[in-house]
Parts: structure tokens; sequence; C-alpha cells
């Protein structure tokens, strides 16, 4: 129903861009292709005209804290992430099929002629600009043609555009999709994800990273009827809780893949029917890592990423490890300074590969990485890099070299006992090397004299006359000529000179 003249004056402006704009304050809004939360609408003193403040999601986007010219306006969240826009500028989003349209099937070809030639295709077909040159499809006129039915795409890619929710008149189903990317878009609740899911009932990978949802409540009451049974769900950057991620993946409860960074969370208690076999959790402030036994149950984990977490150390379940199937591991760029924390790594029973970088310091002169391979034993791949049988020797034997000697660290005494009945036990000292060495060098007895100075020295039996009478020269500081040498064996004492 149109509103009069009249009425329309008597609206502030909150209540106009509101009616008009679907404009509201906390609502999410896009701004030629950057997001952000709308905190503010109203005049600015000093600028004609309306304005909407924004606080953006990258914090750099913006030129103030939502303070201009001392006047606050509204409150940022960093004091570079604020800034005004005119409301005209400004989407707060649009329809999934509308973006669908807008994207593959945008000025088409009119699919309701019978010519199918390739020239009328090719000549339907639009141009486009790259820069100042304007180029044409070349060879594409089945492909565009098929793109042009969104009804039988099988993976839809919207990312960063402006789906906010889908019109409840769609009835057609997209019933050939399996793969959904709404990566980066305006989705704000999880009741507009149920409604858009209900129409792709093939679907198995869903990609809702960076849209900030807002928590789910009580789902005992939620129609969750006809949803798809999705494998793959992505749900980076989403700002949730601890019970939204418990509740997702009740209700997905066939989801095998999970992409939670970067969400907030500071625990993670998967509910008992969960079959995860992938699982990424990094860049959450979650501290300790006892925090996360409860996925010491999941039999069915192989691949954790736990990277970037703040863990300042890493312990196991005292008694019963867990983690039956876990053999990729992700925790780099942790904290991790002890020893005693790949000791507890190598009590995983099946992990045969670990990304560790950003830990760890080097000891006893021995490369960190030389370390870990000794100290864990299942390991084949270290950091993305291959461990050879060679490497992995090597390794092994330098490790009782350099930790194998009395007294031995605790840290690292099992380890050694392990590898000495693998390989043997250390070598000697590298001074008790070389003692053993001179000792078995033949040497000679030389007597340097000149006038009433007689210097004796051993030199090894190879010495060349050259050399000794250098070292006389150099020794008694005069004219190596009127140097005098004579050579006697070491010998036994029953042995005679020849």
């Amino acid at each position: 129903m149109k509103k009069t003249i009249e009425e329309l004056r008597g609206m502030n402006l909150k209540d106009l861009y509101t009616e008009k704009m679907n404009l509201s304050i906390g609502s999410r809004v896009d701004v030629n292709g950057h997001k952000g939360k709308l905190k503010y609408i109203g005049i600015v003193q000093g600028y004609n005209g309306e304005w909407i403040g924004i606080d953006w999601d990258d914090p750099m986007r913006g030129k103030h804290n939502g303070t201009v010219n001392g006047v606050k306006y509204f409150e940022a969240r960093c004091p570079t992430s604020g800034s005004f826009v005119r409301p005209i500028y400004a989407c707060s989003g649009r329809d999934l099929v509308e973006e669908i349209n807008s994207r593959y099937a945008e000025g088409n070809v009119d699919k309701s002629s019978n010519d199918s030639s390739e020239n009328f295709l090719a000549a339907s077909l639009p141009a486009i600009n790259i820069g100042i040159k304007k180029c044409e499809y070349v060879g594409m006129e089945k492909t565009y043609l098929k793109q042009c039915n969104i009804y039988r795409l099988n993976v839809i890619v919207l990312d960063n555009m402006c789906v906010s929710h889908v019109s409840p008149h769609q009835t057609s189903k997209f019933i050939h999709c399996t793969e959904l990317n709404l990566h980066n878009n305006l989705i704000t609740t999880w009741t507009n994800v149920f409604d858009i899911l209900r129409l792709f009932p093939s679907l198995r990978y869903l990609n809702l990273c960076k849209n900030l949802l807002e928590p789910l409540g009580d789902i005992s009451i939620l129609d969750l009827s006809d949803l798809p049974s999705i494998f793959h769900l992505i749900l980076s950057d989403c700002q949730m809780n601890e019970k939204t991620v418990t509740s997702i993946l009740r209700i997905f409860n066939q989801v095998t893949e999970l992409h939670i960074s970067r969400t907030g969370i500071t625990s993670f208690d998967p509910p008992d029917n969960c079959f995860l076999r992938h699982l990424n959790i990094s860049e959450n402030p979650i501290e300790d890592f006892s925090r996360l036994w409860s996925l010491s149950q999941l039999k069915s984990l192989e691949i954790l990423n736990a990277a970037g977490c703040n863990f300042q150390t890493f312990d196991l379940p005292p008694n019963e490890v867990g983690f039956e199937k876990l053999s990729n591991l992700i925790i780099d760029d942790n904290s991790f300074t002890q020893w005693s924390d790949i000791n507890q790594l190598s009590r995983l029973p099946s992990l045969k590969r670990l990304k560790l970088r950003g830990n760890m310091t080097e000891q006893n002169r021995m490369d960190i990485r030389e370390i870990i391979i000794a100290k864990m034993p299942l390991l084949v791949e270290l950091d993305r890099c291959d461990i050879s049988s060679i490497e992995r020797r090597s390794s092994e034997i330098r490790f009782i070299n350099r930790f194998g000697l009395e007294p031995i660290d605790e840290v690292h005494r099992k380890d050694v006992e392990r590898l000495v009945a693998k390989h043997g036990p250390p070598d000697p000292p590298v001074e008790q090397n070389l003692a053993t060495a001179r000792q078995k060098i033949p040497t000679v007895q030389i007597k340097l004299r000149y006038e009433d100075k007689k210097i004796e020295r051993s030199v090894p039996e190879v010495t060349t006359i050259q050399r000794l009478i250098g070292l006389a020269s150099r020794i008694l500081k005069f004219d190596p000529s009127e140097v005098k040498i004579e050579i006697c064996r070491n010998e036994p004492e029953d042995s005679t000179l020849g």
C-alpha cells in the first residue's frame, strides 16, 4: 500500500529507509562488494543530505571509529573500521534466485528461439570488456546455453554477492545442484539458510563462510523437514558459539567434513551421533587442548586442523588416548616449547602426518625436524615433506649421539632406550675420539739444537724435512741452514736402529 506525501513527511529517516530500502540499524549491508554492519541512519553535521554509518568487516576499510569532528554517531569495533556512505549505494540483500540469474543467466540468448545454429549462438553471446578492449566468447556456445538454464546447474557459485533470503513464493527446485557456494553474502539467520536449502534436495557441499549468522536457538521448535544431506560444510568466519556448532551437527548429522575456523569458539563438544572425518577448527581462542578431548572419542576422525589456537601445551587424556584413526594433525603456529609436548604427540596411535611449524627450538645443536623424526617413529610426513628411510635412520643415529650420553635428559630417556635397542649405543665423545686418533698416529722425536739451546718435539712420522726445518727456524729464530737435525724412531726398547 503506497503512503501519501503527508505520511512520508511524518516518517523519520530510519523509518523511511526501512520502508523503502530495507535498511535498518544492525542489518548487514554491501557497498561495492564490501560488507559491514549498519550502525547509524541520519544526518552528519557539516555535510549535506542523509548518510548511513557502517562498521566494516575489514577493520582497515573505514576512516574513523564512528566519531566525526568530535561528534559520536556510532561505535565501531576498530579505530578505522567506520565510515559514512550515501544510502543509495547500500544493498541490504537480494533474493537467491535473482542473484543466480544475475550471475548465470543475465543477458542470455533468447531461449524461445528455435534457431540453434552455431552462427546464431555466437551472434547472441554478449561481449565483455576487459579494460579498453572488447572480448567475445569463442567456442563457448554450448556451455553458455547450458548455464542459461539455472535449474540444470550442478554447481552454483555465488561468492561475494548479496544473497540474504529466498522468496517464499519460490517453488522450483534446483534438483541437479550438489554444490552451493554462498561465501561472503548477507545471510544473517539460520531460518533463511534452511529456506534456501529446501530448494536444493541433492545438495552435498555448502559454503556459508563469512555470513555473520545469529546464534541458533532451540532447534526443537524449528521446521527442519526436507533439508538435504550435507556432507561438506564450511562455516568459517561466521561468529558462532559452541551451542550453535553442536546444534548444527545435530541437524546435519551426516556431515563428514566441517570447517569452523575463526568463529570465536573456545571449546568443541560434538554430539554422540557425529561422523566427522575432517575437522578444521583453526585460529579459534581455545588455548588448552584439553578442551578438545571430547574429539578423542570420534571413531571416524582422520584429519584435525588446530593451527593458531594459542595452545601453550599439548596434553592428551591421561589414561585412554583415543583418536583411533587420527592420521593427519595440523597444529602449527601455536606456542609449544617443551619436548614433553612431542612425547604426548607420539602417543597418538595412528598419526602419520604432522604439521608443526612455528613451535619448538633446536636443542644440542640438532635440527628440530631431526629430533621430531627421531621421537615419533610412525611419522611418514612432517611439515608437508616426506620422511625418507635414509632421513629417518640419520635422524635417529644423530639423536642417539646427541642425547644418549650420560646424564640423559628424562624427557628423552625412553626415546634413547628405544633407539639404542635399534641402532646400538652412542659414539664416544668427540674429545675421546681425537685422543684415540692421536694415539694411533706414529710419531718421531726431534731434537733442535743451536748454541746452548736445545728443544725436543714429537711430530707425526710423515712430517717432511722441509717442514722440520721451517719449524726449527721459527722456534730458534735463526737461519735454518745452521740447524742440525737428528731423527730417532719411537721403537720398543729391544729394537735397534737401522
